[in-house]
């Protein structure tokens, strides 16, 4: 089984303009093509009715994703989108409603907003999410006392929460993402499993030491296409010095879905994740497939309790 464990959902007004501005910015930087380019691509992002989502897992051959919403609307400079924070936690869950033995949705909220607790235990209890995304680069540290009742929450329904770590494009602030933030609500909150996302990017070997003392961090590998697109052994090397330090059971396949896939298609990444013993050897690492598969979905699929 492929899991996809870092997949978002996008449709345009969900996320305030200043995003969608960052972004062509940014993967103009990556793809070395120009931001006019990218920004008619735009629209090969934003998918009203989820069907791309559906059909590039088919033609990746994954099996299933798990998706959550991006709330950017309390961010300095990125403002509130057109449509309330709730509306998109709704959609979301209506979307895996539809497809439940292929979609699994998270909740995605600011922990400052008001109604964030009580946001969190209705998406799980109503709309039968499957835990908690996280965004401090919005402006909160994953530590801060004021997202400590969202994990009472999902501890108390033993669901995993997923944390944005490492460097964040502008208008985002990347000091509240750095890996080091999470550990304390690790060690304060035993009883639920976080997930770094990205490995943490350019702090990645703070995130594998921080994982390495605390058994309930785990790490994905969403974004990670940059590295291996530029340099392959950048990739290679921090994957290898994870599985070193940690073992196979705590490292997810994750894509950050769509918005890489300008970059490297979703079935090329999979491909990729799928091949590491051939594609990693001729760079000079080993990975043996037991860790490829428990990578590629049975860590995941653990985690996520899927049957």
């Amino acid at each position: 089984m492929i899991i996809d464990s870092h997949v978002h959902w996008v449709v345009q007004e969900w996320v305030g303009e200043r995003f969608w501005q960052a972004w062509v910015w940014l993967t103009s930087r990556l793809s070395g093509r120009d931001e006019d380019r990218i920004k008619r691509r735009l629209p090969d992002l934003w998918d009203p009715g989820g069907e791309k989502l559906v059909s590039e897992m088919d033609e990746a051959g994954v099996d299933r994703s798990i998706l959550f919403p991006m709330d950017f609307g309390l961010a300095a400079n990125v403002g509130e989108a057109p449509v309330p924070i709730s509306e998109v936690n709704k959609a979301y869950a209506d979307l895996s409603a539809k497809h439940p033995y292929k979609l699994i949705a998270l909740a995605g909220v600011d922990p400052r907003r008001k109604e964030a607790p009580l946001l969190v235990e209705q998406a799980i209890k109503d709309w039968k999410m499957r835990g908690l995304k996280l965004h401090p680069a919005t402006g909160f540290y994953p530590c801060d006392p004021v997202a400590y009742p969202l994990y009472e929450t999902v501890e108390k329904f033993n669901l995993p929460v997923i944390i944005h770590t490492g460097p964040a494009m502008h208008p985002l602030h990347s000091q509240y993402a750095q890996p080091v933030y999470v550990d304390k609500a690790a060690a304060d909150f035993p009883g639920v499993n976080f997930i770094m996302a990205h490995m943490g990017y350019g702090w990645y070997p703070e995130a594998v030491s921080l994982a390495a003392n605390k058994p309930n961090i785990y790490l994905d590998l969403s974004g990670w296409q940059r590295e291996l697109h530029g340099s392959p052994a950048a990739f290679y090397s921090a994957l290898r010095l994870a599985l070193n330090t940690l073992g196979k059971g705590r490292i997810l396949f994750g894509s950050d879905w769509p918005f890489f896939k300008l970059l490297m298609n979703q079935k090329k990444w999979v491909e990729a994740v799928k091949n590491l013993r051939s594609c990693g050897g001729e760079a000079g690492f080993h990975f043996t497939e037991d860790e490829i598969l428990a990578i590629i979905g049975e860590n995941a699929k653990a985690l996520f309790r899927l049957g």
